[in-house]
């Protein structure tokens, strides 16, 4: 797959658009998810489902702001809007609720969902990722589908891999605006190469290669270096996200 076409908001992905948002805070997620939600075409055609409920004002905030027609449209879940399927119990799939909904708009749909990097551990990243490539595989030509992934969730440790598999896995892409050098960083394993990296993350790209930080992968792409391995780790344990 070409690499995702960079949105400046989510409400503009297009019909057909399967993209991967990247948020730094609860308001931001807000935020995304109420542009998006603005681009569809009905509510009633139009889901976004919010895992947490400590943040689920924060959502109905943003929405009631800037996309008031589509309030009905967010809705609030007690975890993860996948669950584990199958004897091995080795697969990820949507729950009834979020089902339901895909099934009953052929004609046309716009669903999202903040909770899979609420829901994740190390141990079954992996699931969680083939779940992004079975919806990248699903035919979605008559909708818009939207991905939000926190940053302060993402394992630092095995971020070129986690994040880099996101990117490959959706076809549009919503970067954060945050500044916080570690988060900025991270979203620089979304690229395969310096040439792509857009503006707004070329001063994370400069002072990491700079410090070095992160190098180039040999298989493209970018990965930590030794000195990055330590710094991000000491980092990450500084902040109090969660």
């Amino acid at each position: 797959m070409d690499r995702p076409i960079i949105l400046d908001e989510p409400s503009r992905l297009p019909v057909g658009g399967h993209a991967l948002s990247m948020f730094a805070s609860d308001q931001e997620g807000a935020d995304h998810a109420a542009s998006f939600l603005s681009g569809g075409k009905e509510p009633a055609s139009s889901s976004f489902w919010v895992g947490e409920a400590s943040a689920f004002e924060v959502y109905q905030r943003a929405v009631e702001r800037s996309a008031p027609r589509f309030v009905e449209s967010l809705h609030a879940l007690k975890g993860a809007h996948v669950e584990w399927v199958g004897t091995d119990r080795r697969a990820l799939r949507p729950i009834p609720e979020v089902l339901q909904f895909l099934q009953e708009h052929p004609q046309g749909l716009s669903a999202g969902a903040n909770t899979l990097s609420h829901f994740w551990s190390p141990t079954d990243m992996p699931a969680f990722l083939e779940y992004e490539n079975w919806i990248q595989q699903l035919p979605h030509a008559e909708a818009r589908l939207l991905c939000p992934y926190d940053l302060r969730r993402i394992p630092v440790a095995s971020a070129p891999t986690v994040v880099s598999t996101l990117a490959r896995r959706h076809d549009h892409l919503v970067l954060s605006r945050t500044q916080d050098p570690l988060l900025t960083m991270l979203e620089l394993f979304l690229f395969r190469k310096e040439a792509e990296v857009p503006p707004s993350l070329r001063p994370a790209l400069e002072r990491g290669l700079e410090d070095r930080w992160v190098q180039s992968a040999p298989e493209g792409g970018f990965e930590w270096t030794a000195r990055g391995e330590h710094f991000v780790e000491a980092l990450a344990r500084s902040k109090r996200w969660r």
